[in-house]
């Protein structure tokens, strides 16, 4: 039997494929990212039809791939650092010539690079993933994510039980230095108990899981009882009461044992834990839970604050977000989350690193007026019944109780009780004893009482 040997020498040719057009990340840059994809051609073939050699032939060196890879961000204009994929999967196999080239390619791209691996090679380092006979996707070690960097996972990734999938949260002013409090998503689950998580590596990292509460969220500061245009507020957050998070969904954390290093504030780690794929990809895209400006929608929350209706949708991403700051937004900041439109006017948008989460708001509130902050609470707010009792203080010379169509005026001390209305003009005045009390009708608006502002509805 007569064998005849064929020699062909072949070509690289990468695809990039644009994962986020827009994005903000680390100092608020704003650059797309791309996932790169790999063929192998004939040489002096490249690209031309009838000379792709089929995925189950084709194999490629590191060194090909990433002079093609290289060639392909130059004609897109675009640096290594905006990679977040590398897909060799429709190859036979990768010849990996050293470690030392696997990580020169690695060690250019961004931090949260991921690299696939058809069936036929593995790669036993963190963020490597080889695709398995049945089609899967398998993580060759550790899922390892660098916060205020955007991510992308194509596939879905099994985590070994031996391995795990982990997030470390930097802090993100440095002059703000750590923080209890934060918002957060990830791509991969925590085991929860009683809605905290603790991390069994040698950190012992720990925080409570928290989402707003779906009705009566919100209430009225106590500090805030004479700020009747423009205001404070507390929401109500609960534990999360499932035995784990869910993937891709924001939410609160509070951290109760955070790691010695006064650079990061929280880390969260999960052995076994599956990496949720992004925006899943080919046939598998209707599945996608990502929202075209690449967020990811977590809980509705909806309460009132006297007559002022909110409605709370929680958003998250892993690209980063950068928003005109005259948008209805809140983000966490300084402990409490704050109104973006009430920003320095030095700054025109407001800037969301990847793995965190902010508010959008619906309101009847127009104009200035209205919600200018909110902190976090897990007190039960379902018994406070908002502004209308927010400036009744007996500590006060004058208790001033807000009801429907009028006041309630209570002289913890003799007082002289003088009222005008919004335009300046007087609508009452007179001397109350210690103890009298009296109720007035009043129309409903705004009042100054004794130099303090009351609403009347």
């Amino acid at each position: 039997m007569d064998i005849q040997l064929t020699k062909k020498d072949y070509e690289a040719q990468c695809n990039l494929k644009e994962l986020y057009k827009a994005t903000c990340y680390d100092n608020h840059t704003e650059k797309p990212m791309y996932g790169a994809t790999f063929e192998a051609y004939e040489t002096g073939h490249l690209g031309e039809a009838g000379y792709l050699i089929p995925s189950s032939k084709a194999y490629l060196t590191v060194a090909m791939m990433a002079k093609a890879l290289k060639s392909a961000l130059t004609e897109a204009n675009a640096e290594t650092k905006q990679v977040l994929y590398l897909d060799f999967t429709d190859l036979y196999s990768v010849s990996v010539e050293s470690k030392e080239n696997m990580a020169a390619m690695k060690n250019v791209l961004n931090p949260n690079v991921l690299i696939f691996f058809p069936e036929r090679t593995n790669y036993n380092e963190d963020n490597y993933v080889q695709k398995t006979q049945s089609g899967s996707y398998r993580a060759c070690k550790n899922i390892v994510i660098t916060d205020k960097q955007p991510f992308f996972a194509p596939y879905k990734i099994t985590v070994p039980a031996e391995n795990y999938a982990t997030y470390t949260r930097l802090i993100t002013v440095p002059n703000n230095g750590k923080v209890a409090r934060a918002s957060i998503i990830l791509p991969f689950s925590l085991d929860l108990q009683d809605g905290m998580h603790t991390n069994i590596t040698d950190d012992r990292c720990a925080f409570k899981v928290t989402q707003m509460k779906e009705s009566g969220c919100i209430a009225l500061d106590e500090n805030e009882a004479n700020t009747l245009t423009d205001y404070k507020g507390k929401a109500q957050f609960v534990p999360v009461t499932a035995n784990s998070t869910t993937p891709n969904m924001p939410y609160m954390v509070e951290v109760t044992n955070a790691p010695d290093d006064e650079t990061v504030s929280f880390i969260a780690t999960q052995y076994g834990s599956d990496v949720a794929a992004t925006c899943p990809s080919s046939s598998d895209e209707a599945s996608c839970t990502m929202n075209d400006d690449y967020t990811f929608t977590g809980g509705t929350s909806s309460g009132t604050i006297g007559k002022d209706f909110y409605t709370f949708t929680c958003y998250g991403s892993y690209s980063g977000k950068k928003y005109d700051k005259t948008g209805n937004y809140y983000y966490f900041a300084n402990n409490q989350f704050l109104r973006s439109r009430d920003l320095s006017a030095n700054y025109s948008y407001v800037y969301i690193y990847p793995f965190r989460a902010y508010y959008n708001c619906e309101s009847n509130v127009v104009g200035a007026k209205g919600l200018t902050a909110f902190s976090v609470t897990y007190e039960d707010l379902s018994a406070t019944t908002g502004i209308d009792l927010i400036t009744k203080d007996e500590n006060a010379d004058l208790s001033i109780q807000s009801i429907v169509g009028g006041l309630i005026l209570k002289a913890n001390s003799d007082v002289d009780v003088k009222i005008f209305s919004s335009s300046g003009q007087q609508v009452f005045a007179k001397n109350l004893k210690n103890g009298q009390q009296t109720e007035l009708s009043l129309t409903t608006g705004i009042y100054v009482v004794n130099g303090k502002k009351v609403a009347v509805y």
